[in-house]
C-alpha cells in the first residue's frame, strides 16, 4: 500500500494498492511526478503516475526478491536490486531491460545512479 500523508497533521492525502504486496523500498522521480515501487515479496518493479495513481510501467527481470529501486537523476532509467545477486538498468522508454550487473550482495538495498548515467 502506497500512502502520502501530510507531514503537519499526520492525515493521509492520498493512497492506493500498488500491487506488490508488503513495498521493501520506494523511489520518486527527480521531477517528483512518478514513484517506483519494489516488494520483498515478488520479482517485479512498479513505475506509478503520482498525480493519476495509473500504473505506467511494470519491470520484471529478477528471478528472486528486488530489495532496491532507484531513480537516475535525470527520470529516464531505472535501477533495481534482488536476491538474485544482481543489480538491472531499466530504460523506461521504450522499456528495457539495459544492462544486467552481477553483484555478490543478496540484499543490497541502496543504489545510486551517477548523473552521467554510470
Amino acid at each position: 500500500m502506497v500512502r502520502f500523508y501530510d507531514h503537519k497533521t499526520g492525515k493521509v492525502l492520498a493512497s492506493w494498492d500498488a500491487g506488490l504486496g508488503e513495498l521493501s523500498a520506494v523511489a520518486f522521480s527527480p521531477d517528483g511526478s512518478r514513484l517506483a515501487v519494489v516488494s520483498n515479496q515478488g520479482n517485479g518493479a512498479k513505475i506509478w503516475d503520482i498525480a493519476t495513481r495509473k500504473e505506467l510501467l511494470t519491470l520484471r527481470g529478477h528471478t528472486d526478491i528486488n530489495w532496491g529501486v532507484e531513480f537516475s537523476p535525470d527520470g529516464t532509467r531505472v535501477i533495481t536490486s534482488g536476491s538474485d545477486g544482481t543489480a538491472r538498468v531499466w530504460v523506461q522508454q521504450p522499456v528495457k531491460n539495459y544492462f544486467r550487473l552481477k553483484v555478490s550482495a543478496r540484499t543490497m538495498s541502496h543504489l545510486r545512479l551517477m548523473a552521467s548515467g554510470s
